[in-house]
Order: C-alpha cells, then sequence, then structure tokens
C-alpha cells in the first residue's frame, strides 16, 4: 500500500516549482554561509555550515547542506546510504514503501535513487568547506529538493530555516506472513519456482512453512492448501494423511489444515510429474506462500508444468507500462543419466512453438524468451545445466495467447519436456465491449463498416497496395475508446518488412513515422494505449512510443490501423501479413510483380456495342511487360472520363466481379458501379475489392481506376448503359436505379500511350483523336496515344 505524504502536501512534490518561502533566505546575497543544526532521532546531531545561494534557473534564494551530513543523518535511523560523486543512493529500511508518484524526476547534475530506482535529479553546488578554510571541496545539495524526497520515503523531516529534524520512519505493520518454503527429502533443489525441490527417488518431498502474525507464531491456525498437478498425489499435512478434494478437471486438490504449536505446516506430496503447492491463511486469503516439487522418472520436467494448452499455466500480460507483468520464470529439471547422477553442464535448447496446435486449430503464438526484466531475447534460447541439474530461464508476452514451450537436450530434434503458458489480458473489456474480431479490407473505405461477420483474410493485394484492420467488439461495433487498450502482433512472410499506416484527424490515413530501429521489422509488436484522457489512443511499436517527424505523439480516434509492405529484400512471390490480438487474428496476401506493365494489346472486341438502354457490353485487354510477355497479378491503371455527356453510363464488373460493398444497414452490400459521369448519381462512396478494383470518387474531369490483370496477364470491363442499380448516400446506401442511359452516337475510344510516363495505363475517352490528359496520377502533357478499341453507342 502506497504512505500518504505527510508535511508539504503531495500537490507542491513536483518539484520544479518556485520554491516555497520556508526554505528561502531573504537577503539579495548570491552566498550567505551560515550554521546548520542537523539532528536525527536521539543518536545525531550535527552543526555543519551551509549557505543559502540561487538554485539553478531560479531567482529566489535556497538552503544547501553538505551532502556529507545528510547522508550521515540517514544511516542514523537505518537508511542505507551511498554516494559516488554524481549519485546518492538510498535504500528505505524495512516496512516502509515510499511513494514517489507526484514527484517529477526532473533534471540536475546529481542523481537520487531511491530502492534502486531515479526520483529526482537536482542540481548541487561544489564549494570549499569554511571549517577547512575553503580548501576541502565539498558537495552540497538543495535541502528543499531531499526534505520533499524524504518525507516521501517516509521519513518525518521539519525544517525551520536553520534547523533540520529527523526522526524514524513509522514502518508498516507486519501482519500475517508465512515464512520462506524449506524443502526436505529432495536431492535436489530448493522448492522455489525457479529451484523446484526434486524427487528423483519417488519418495515424498515435504515443504515447510511457519505462519506468524506480527512477528508472533500462529499456532493450531487453519491453513487452505492445494495442490495442483498432472495426476492425483498422496498428501499428508503435519504428519497425517489427508483427503483432498479434487476440482472437476483433476488437476489440483484442495484441503484445509491447522498449524501446529509452533505455527509450523509441514505438506508432503508423493506423485508423478511436478506439483504446486499453494498455501493461503484461511482467515486472510491475501497472506499466501507457493512452493514447487518434481518427481523425475525418465524423462525431464518443466515448470510451470501442463500436460496440453487446455490446462496451460495462467499468466497475465505485459504491457507499455508494465513491460515485466507477463515475466513468467520457466525452469527445466533435466533427468537423471545414465549412472543416476544429476547431469551437470549439459546444453539444452529451448524454442517457443509459434503455430500453436489448438484443438486441431493452428493459432498463432506472439511470446517470446525475456530477461528477468522483460527485454527480448528472441524465441530460440541455449543454456546449460548448473549444479541441481535444472535451468531457468523467462518467457514474456504482450498478447493474450497460449504458448508452448518445448526444451530439447544436445543435439535432439524432438522435445525432451513440454509444457504450456496461456496469458491473459486483466484489463480487457468484457461483456458486448470484449473484442470478437479483426475485419481486415485491401481499402480503406470499408474500415468504418467493421462488424463481426467482417472477413479477417483478404488476398491477392498489390506489392505497393495496403491492407486495413479493424477490431470489432461482442457488440458488433468497430473498437473505440470505450473498449480499452489494445495490443497487436505483426508478422510479415518471406522478410518483407512492416509500415504501419495510422488513420489521424488531419491528414487522414498516414504512413507512421518509425525510428530507425524499427524501420527492417518483419515482426512487430504495435499498441494502441488509451490517453490519460481516455478519450484517444497513443501508439506504440516494440515498446516504442511512436511520434510524427517534429517529436509529436501521435494521437488517434480508433485502433484501426493500416499495413503497407517494403519488399526491396523479401523473398518469394508473396508476403502474408497476419494480424493478432486475443484470441482473434486477421491476415493479408500481398502478391510480388518481377515485372512491370508497359503496353495494353489484345483489346476484344475491338469495337463493341452499347444499343440501348440496358444493354452492357464486356471489353477486354493484356498488359504487356518491354519483353511482349502478359504482366500476371498486377495493379493497372484505367483513366476513365467523367463527362456529362456520358450521363446514364457505367462501369458495373470487373474481371466478372459485380461491384458491390459492404456499405448498407448493419453492413448489407449495396451496389458500388463507377459512373462515366458523376453528377448523375452523386455518389459518394468509394470502391475497394481486394484484387479487383480500387476507385475513388472525383468531381475531376478525369478519375482514375486501379484494376487487377488474372493470372494470364487479362482485365475486363463491364460497361451497362442506363438502368444500373447503385448505392444512393441521400437514402443511407441503399441501393437506388439510375434510369438514364446515353443515347446512340455518343461513343468511347480506348487508348495505350507510349510515352515512359504513362506506359502501361489504358485511357478511355469520347474523341478519337490524341487527346490531352488531366489524371490525378499523371502528368498533364499529351502523350503519343494508340487507339485499340472503342464502344459504340
Amino acid at each position: 500500500m502506497k504512505r500518504a505524504l505527510t508535511g508539504i502536501a503531495s500537490a507542491t512534490l513536483a518539484l520544479g516549482m518556485m520554491v516555497p518561502a520556508t526554505f528561502a533566505a531573504t537577503s539579495s546575497s548570491s552566498v550567505q554561509w551560515k550554521t546548520l543544526n542537523i539532528t536525527a532521532g536521539s543518536s545525531y546531531s550535527a552543526n555543519p555550515e551551509g549557505f543559502s545561494g540561487y538554485d539553478h534557473g531560479s531567482t529566489t534564494l535556497t538552503t544547501f547542506a553538505p551532502i556529507y551530513y545528510v547522508k550521515a543523518a540517514l544511516q542514523a535511523l537505518g537508511y542505507t546510504v551511498t554516494w559516488d560523486g554524481t549519485s546518492l543512493m538510498v535504500n528505505t529500511p524495512a516496512g516502509v514503501t515510499p511513494d514517489f508518484s507526484g514527484i517529477s524526476v526532473g533534471t540536475g547534475n546529481t542523481n537520487i535513487y531511491v530502492n534502486g530506482t531515479l526520483v529526482k535529479k537536482v542540481y548541487s553546488q561544489v564549494k570549499g568547506d569554511p571549517a577547512s578554510g575553503g580548501k576541502i571541496q565539498t558537495t552540497y545539495v538543495p535541502i528543499y529538493y531531499i526534505d520533499a524526497l524524504l518525507k516521501a520515503a517516509g521519513e518525518s523531516a521539519q525544517w525551520d530555516g536553520s534547523g533540520w529534524a529527523l526522526t524514524a520512519p513509522t514502518t508498516a505493520t507486519t501482519g500475517a506472513s508465512f515464512s520462506s518454503l524449506i524443502a526436505s527429502g529432495n536431492q535436489t533443489g530448493s522448492g522455489s519456482q525457479t529451484s523446484p525441490a526434486v524427487s528423483s527417488n519417488g519418495g515424498a518431498v515435504t515443504l515447510t512453512t511457519t505462519l506468524s502474525d506480527n512477528g508472533v507464531p500462529a499456532a493450531n491456525t487453519a491453513v487452505n492448501v492445494t495442490v495442483s498437478g498432472s495426476s492425483t498425489p498422496v498428501i499428508q499435512a503435519n504428519g497425517t494423511y489427508v483427503t483432498a478434494t479434487p476440482n472437476s478437471a483433476g488437476t489440483s486438490w484442495t484441503f484445509t489444515a491447522n498449524t501446529d504449536s509452533t505455527g509450523k505446516l509441514a505438506v508432503s506430496v508423493v506423485g508423478t510429474g511436478a506439483y504446486t503447492v499453494s498455501f493461503a491463511d484461511a482467515s486472510n486469503t491475501t497472506v499466501t506462500a507457493t512452493g514447487y516439487i518434481n518427481f523425475l522418472g525418465t524423462g525431464g520436467l518443466l515448470t510451470p508444468y501442463a500436460a496440453n494448452s487446455a490446462s496451460a499455466y495462467s499468466a497475465d500480460i505485459s504491457t507499455v507500462s508494465s513491460t515485466s507483468a507477463g515475466v513468467v520464470p520457466v525452469t527445466y529439471t533435466l533427468p537423471l543419466n545414465s549412472s543416476g547422477q544429476v547431469q551437470v553442464g549439459q546444453e539444452v535448447t529451448f524454442k517457443l512453438n509459434q503455430t500453436l496446435k489448438d484443438n486441431g486449430n493452428s493459432v498463432p503464438t506472439n511470446a517470446f524468451f525475456s530477461t528477468a526484466s522483460g527485454q527480448e531475447i528472441g524465441t530460440t534460447y541455449t543454456a546449460y545445466s548448473n549444479s541441481e541439474g535444472q535451468i531457468t530461464l523467462y518467457v514474456n508476452d504482450f498478447t493474450a495467447d497460449t504458448t508452448e514451450v518445448d526444451a530439447y537436450i544436445g543435439s535432439d530434434t524432438t522435445p525432451d519436456a513440454v509444457t504450456y503458458i496461456s496469458y491473459s489480458n486483466p484489463d480487457a473489456p468484457t461483456g458486448s465491449y470484449a473484442l470478437n474480431n479483426i475485419g481486415v479490407f485491401a481499402f480503406s473505405s470499408s474500415v468504418a463498416n467493421a462488424t463481426t461477420s467482417s472477413p479477417n483474410a483478404v488476398a491477392g493485394l498489390p506489392e505497393s497496395g495496403t491492407a486495413y484492420f479493424a477490431p470489432v467488439d461482442a457488440g458488433d461495433n468497430a473498437y473505440g475508446t470505450k473498449d480499452g487498450s489494445i495490443t497487436y502482433t505483426i508478422n510479415a512472410t518471406n522478410g518483407a518488412y512492416i509500415q504501419p499506416m495510422l488513420d489521424l484527424s488531419s491528414g487522414g490515413w498516414t504512413a507512421a513515422n518509425l525510428p530507425a530501429s524499427l524501420q527492417k521489422d518483419s515482426s512487430m509488436t504495435l499498441q494502441f494505449e488509451l490517453n490519460s484522457a481516455g478519450n484517444a489512443y497513443n501508439v506504440y511499436a516494440n515498446g516504442v512510443e511512436l511520434t510524427d517527424a517534429n517529436g509529436n505523439a501521435y494521437s488517434v480516434g480508433s485502433p484501426v490501423f493500416g499495413v503497407q509492405l517494403s519488399t526491396a529484400n523479401a523473398t518469394g512471390n508473396s508476403s502474408t501479413v497476419t494480424v493478432a490480438a486475443g484470441k482473434v487474428n486477421a491476415s493479408a496476401t500481398f502478391n510480388f510483380n518481377g515485372t512491370s506493365p508497359v503496353n495494353v494489346t489484345s483489346f476484344t472486341p475491338v469495337i463493341g456495342s452499347l444499343s440501348g438502354a440496358g444493354s452492357t457490353q464486356t471489353v477486354s485487354f493484356v498488359v504487356d511487360d518491354a519483353n511482349g510477355n502478359p504482366v500476371a497479378n498486377a495493379p493497372v491503371t484505367v483513366v476513365i472520363p467523367q463527362n456529362t455527356s456520358l450521363k446514364g453510363e457505367w462501369i458495373t464488373a470487373v474481371n466478372g466481379n459485380q461491384l458491390t460493398e459492404p456499405l448498407g444497414t448493419n453492413g448489407s452490400s449495396v451496389y458500388t458501379p463507377i459512373p462515366l459521369d458523376q453528377t448523375d448519381a452523386n455518389v459518394a462512396y468509394n470502391v475497394g475489392i481486394p484484387n479487383v478494383a480500387n476507385w475513388n470518387s472525383s468531381s475531376s474531369t478525369d478519375t482514375t481506376l486501379t484494376v487487377y490483370t488474372d493470372a494470364n496477364g487479362k482485365v475486363s470491363l463491364t460497361f451497362q448503359n442506363g438502368d444500373v442499380w447503385y448505392a444512393s448516400a441521400a437514402s443511407g446506401a441503399t441501393n437506388t436505379e439510375d434510369t438514364n442511359y446515353v443515347p446512340s452516337g455518343t461513343n468511347l475510344y480506348a487508348f495505350t500511350p507510349s510515352s515512359a510516363a504513362k506506359e502501361g495505363q489504358l485511357y478511355i475517352q469520347t474523341s478519337s483523336t490524341a487527346p490531352t490528359f488531366t489524371a490525378p496520377t499523371g502528368s498533364s502533357t499529351t502523350p503519343t496515344a494508340i487507339q485499340v478499341g472503342e464502344i459504340n453507342n
């Protein structure tokens, strides 16, 4: 529990504001020496020379005291204090819990650490000690800051301008507690999680603890005991066999036993495999102790042990604010060697199975091996057994999923031991706000309409395309601030690098500015953390907060994001991007293009016909590279006219796919054809169909349609003249019929340019002569155009 601050109110502890008058001198002199009276309880008193001087950057005088006497006073009260010339390191007495939540670290040339944590920087001054005639240089620190820090560290400090009285800190009441567990009957190990007590001869292992209340042994006091393991154990408590109650899964057994007259409780276990023994004070279940026991057979054991993913060991995930919350120590106890001896110095390789088979399904997992403090060190780790024949390593995870830990002795190719860890997010929203799906879209126009039925996989995206991912809660709504923070893990195959895209309130979709260390990553953790106001998200990649080029942190309204790929160093013909959060995931597959479109050829039919209202005409063409070979699965630009003389004429299908989008009520499909006269219907939708078509509505004279060639380098477009159904923005994106049509005599002509700036594009115009093109994606130059076909009305 955090201690309440005394003396100076916690609101004043944002140390960096003006120093209060109590600490300030009134003289205008820059330095005034004076004698200070420092006392620490009844055991320490000193009268060193201090001075009043200006704090760094301040126009107010404050009192400076020699750090030597500050250190001595604290040591007299039970604090451990060291000073190395630049840092003052303080450890508080047992039972004292500091609270520095109201104190900012600030700046300064001197560091102050409390219990290993940097809590404040101050500007100290070095001056000659008057007691030595100014010959001995001494460091002086501003008492105001030290006084406030000590109050936050449990000290009762009183300062009156020249006297500083310190009294011993008030320690927290110890209350009930279990002593450290003592193992007996074991051949190796101590009984801790990182050193399980091991029985290698089949004999019982006993864990003994003493329950105390404020330091006094609690005799004849009830203790709840839970033994968890892979098979039914035989259990004794203080030498008496007990009948324990199993849970429904048969993986844990509980009973209640009393401590003896000295407060001791000894629990003995005989069994097979690994067991966890948990003690809890029956009258205060928050007072607990846990021990670990292994019974070795012919194979080794991983602790904590789980036989399968259904019985996996439970752990919380790590977060941006607590990167070690999910760290789980995993200890491997090797089997005895052929001589019955502990294996010391044996090489063992540990691996995290990144594709867990759960109930027959392949489920991606995102855990990693880490240091004890949570820093990632990979998904494969090799170490050597200690004198107990054991190895401890650490597993961490930022995502709610289940991971499999495998141990391989020496050069073995099948695991010698396996266990499972299931991670969950204790702060995850529940009920209708719980994460239920991640919808993935090839184009941004559909992201806002994500529902629980949105597709979680798309394929055939072009190399230069973008996949957009939108989380959906169980209430069938796209995620927002009410759903809380969310963490994604992103993986791209074949060595492609990940480039996240963010939907900014101003500027639209923007490539996130990544630090150099993250610009060549094929795997990434992307976290959207709610800000302090709970109304927007800050974004972190691999724990690093992302900022724009000016150093300003990104702030987005929802945790929807996009992914582009950098494929310069990628291998293969494609890359699949997988995004996982909790138990759900989504994927998008990008195709790589080895050649570039240069010419449009084989326009068929060369002359087509739209003879009257409601008539259709499908034309096809092939896109070749510079060598005349068809370019498969590639994006191609088609420039289409926006001309009022084409009122009623639309492109209704591409490559045989009817143009529809889930833009209607509750994500229902509506028709989204592309008008050749946008003012005719005043459409307000865009078109985005993976590997088919991408078009943004515009009032430009010409607009561009991106289409995709098939495996033979071919594209087909279906035109319809009148009686076309489309999504009407005025009627809530429902289907509305356009009854206009283009009369005879208004014809379309298809051209392919030969200029390098526009190679591989197709232009459809209402003039049969070489037209002047004004296209959003091209220049306004007039290319040398070759007519390849036409459609006559």
